[in-house]
């Protein structure tokens, strides 16, 4: 056996003896586990994916993994007066320093494993399937491999264990930290769009496929000059006395020398950087409505990047919209042409644009003298670029949604979470205008209206005014009702005659939940509207439960109406529509009516859309794109990168439990009994 295998196995040996050991990766593996599940929260609706958010939760904390298992290896040696007969020994000092080096690496990489498979462990029982983080997983290899070196180096130098984790951590955790928090708070306008950390944006950027050579480059040099300072310490604990003096002093000026090295080192490997964007599944896919769109369209579309090369959302965008020329090319439907526009070095573009309309920081879509600029504030998810495609693509005359007034309803000018605002701007970027109806003034319902919208009326409809909602339904109108409350008055004295009536406030006992007083419905019928979304979950907080009314039992031919549940729980429908005469408007020229009713006045409102953990969102456009008549759009517009998980409270809170503390706890005691046992041994 080679001695540095030797030692190598020595140290890992005497660290399973230690009880720090088993303290610092239980501690660990709570920590890790306990942001993860916090990360996640935050995380469900973006378009991180696990795998990804597992990596940003381990980076923390393994600098203090790396400090506390590393303290010991060369201080404990000094301390108990072992060094002297290490140094005895006819091993090189190399020998000596990657053999510690190489013992400490193995159980922080063990660690870094261990945590994994805990993790796709319970993914597996609970039938989550995780893909493996291979390029997340190379960069907290790179930076555990960086921190233990610099542990190594900080055992050497101190006598103390304390001392030598607690340096550790200034260099690795505290200083780094709290000068990026200082710059976060001195210069606000250059911090990160997520304003990271960047040992942590590293790791994030390469888990997404962005990998910079520069980086690679940067964390191999620092851990070889880690490694080079560590082993100058254990040659000058050979050079002890006052003879030794100068050999002392050459080993310094060797330190600094390095020091000197591998920065400019560093420095020209950042200034010669590559960026490479490395194929990674999550960017590659896009849901089923932006795939309708691009096959439907026809012409060519051009999208131009108008941001800075400088600014953090470039990169994303690039590979954002590169993947959607591929998809377009392959779906073989719309035409798309790539520009990128620097405001900063093409003047020119840049200012055509803004004369056109558009502003920087956008993605702007263009066809012909139509264009829609899509700011870049809030991301760049495929959603909005779809929903601008289809603006441009989308005939010139464009359809309407009325709301009520009048009665309470919510209101799509209203932008507080009781407001309605942001499912409104979902309207419009989907090609309708919402304009207020006001039927108590003796207003009529316009030629142009797509349907009637009531927002959940708190008040009673006039005679009148339901006389005026009923006529337009009986020439083939379109309606649907949010409906607020469990009794047959108003408005929704009007859904019986079109096949549903509200039932009493419903009895969801045993129903999921996330909040407790909410209710995660996920039973979704087989009808257009509702079956893409299925394997999704809606979220009701005041839910009023809907039944088949008698007129689903009489008439005949085109007189007849069909009901249909849409969404529901525990048998019981939340939403649902009624048809008449759906199956007999292409033979008699029959416009047939359609009427939808949602038992939660509160589903879209802004508050409960604020989350995006659900699929209210896109349940509400698939009514509308339905009762609308637009039916080839009529599919889930969840995005595909989009991080959505069908757990309710419990389930979470189970979750949370298992790695955060029956893991940990096990692999704990576990480590603990094996140090005992081993100790009783010797």
């Amino acid at each position: 056996m080679s001695p540095t295998r030797a030692i190598m196995s020595r140290t890992i040996g005497m660290a399973r003896n230690y009880y720090s050991t088993a303290l610092a990766l239980g501690a660990f593996f709570a920590v890790s586990a306990m942001l993860f599940c916090a990360n996640v929260d935050i995380g469900e609706g973006g378009t991180l994916s696990l795998g990804e958010i597992w990596t940003m939760s381990l980076s923390p904390v393994l600098p203090a993994l790396a400090a506390i298992l590393s303290m010991d290896v060369w201080s404990d040696e000094r301390l108990s007066g072992r060094m002297d007969m290490l140094l005895t020994l006819p091993v090189k000092e190399m020998e000596l320093v990657l053999g510690k080096y190489l013992g400490v690496l193995t159980l922080v990489w063990g660690a870094i494993l261990t945590s994994w498979l805990s993790i796709w462990g319970l993914g597996l029982f609970i039938g989550h399937n995780l893909s493996f983080p291979i390029l997340g997983m190379t960069a907290l290899f790179m930076q555990g491999a960086l921190w233990t070196a610099v542990g190594t180096m900080m055992s050497a130098r101190f006598r103390h264990a304390a001392a030598a984790a607690m340096a550790c951590l200034m260099v690795t955790v505290i200083i780094p930290r709290a000068l990026w928090f200082g710059m976060i708070l001195w210069v606000p306008d250059e911090r990160m769009p997520y304003g990271m950390m960047p040992f942590d944006a590293h790791v994030l950027d390469m888990a997404s496929g962005v990998v910079s050579t520069g980086m690679l480059f940067g964390y191999a040099i620092l851990t070889v000059l880690a490694l080079l300072i560590t082993l100058k310490y254990v040659e000058m604990m050979r050079l002890e006395g006052y003879a030794a003096r100068v050999l002392r002093r050459g080993e310094r000026t060797v330190i600094f020398m390095s020091l000197v090295v591998a920065a400019l080192t560093i420095t020209l490997a950042m200034r010669l950087d590559v960026t490479l964007e490395l194929p990674v599944k999550e960017t590659k896919e896009f849901s089923a409505r932006t795939q309708s769109i691009l096959k439907g369209a026809e012409g060519e579309v051009e999208l131009t990047g108008f941001v800075s090369r400088g600014n953090k959302r470039f990169k994303p965008v690039v590979q954002m919209l590169r993947a959607l020329k591929r998809e377009a090319e392959m779906t073989g439907g719309l035409s798309v042409k790539l520009k990128f526009v620097d405001p900063k070095w093409d003047l020119g573009e840049a200012g055509r644009l803004v004369r056109m309309g558009a502003k920087e920081g956008s993605i702007v879509v263009r066809r012909g003298r139509r264009l829609v600029s899509v700011p870049l504030e809030s991301g760049t998810g495929e959603r909005d670029v779809a929903s601008a495609i289809l603006q441009v693509v989308a005939p010139t005359q464009r359809k309407v949604v009325y709301w009520t007034v009048g009665h309470g309803e919510a209101a799509f000018a209203q932008y507080d979470t009781w407001g309605m605002s942001d499912i409104a701007r979902e309207l419009m970027r989907d090609g309708y205008i919402n304009r207020s109806l006001t039927l108590n003034a003796g207003e009529e319902i316009p030629d142009d209206c797509a349907l009637i919208l009531v927002a959940g009326a708190k008040t009673e409809f006039s005679r009148s005014e339901l006389a005026r909602i009923e006529a337009y339904l009986l020439g083939g109108g379109r309606m649907l009702a949010l409906v607020e409350n469990a009794d047959n008055s108003g408005v929704n004295s009007i859904l019986p005659q079109w096949g549903m009536k509200v039932a009493a406030t419903p009895k969801l006992t045993g129903a999921r939940t996330l909040s407790g007083t909410d209710v995660i419905v996920d039973d979704f019928g087989e009808h257009s509207i509702s079956s893409p979304l299925k394997g999704t979950q809606l979220v009701f907080d005041r839910p009023v439960s809907l039944q088949p009314s008698a007129a689903t039992v009489s008439g005949s031919g085109a007189d007849k109406v069909e009901y249909s549940m849409l969404a529901g729980v525990l048998d019981q429908s939340l939403a649902a529509i009624g048809e008449r005469g759906a199956g007999a408007g292409s033979d008699l020229a029959l416009r047939p009516t359609r009427v939808a009713a949602v038992g939660d006045a509160q589903f879209v409102m802004n508050g409960q859309l604020a989350a995006r953990q659900n699929a209210n969102r896109d349940f509400f456009l698939n009514i509308v794109a339905y009762l609308s008549g637009v039916d080839a759009v009529v599919m889930s517009g969840t995005e595909a990168g989009v991080l959505t998980l069908v757990y309710d409270r419990e389930e979470r809170i189970r979750i949370a439990v298992i790695l955060v503390g029956v893991v940990p706890f096990t692999l704990f005691m576990l480590m603990v009994l094996n140090a005992v046992r081993r100790r009783h041994r010797t």
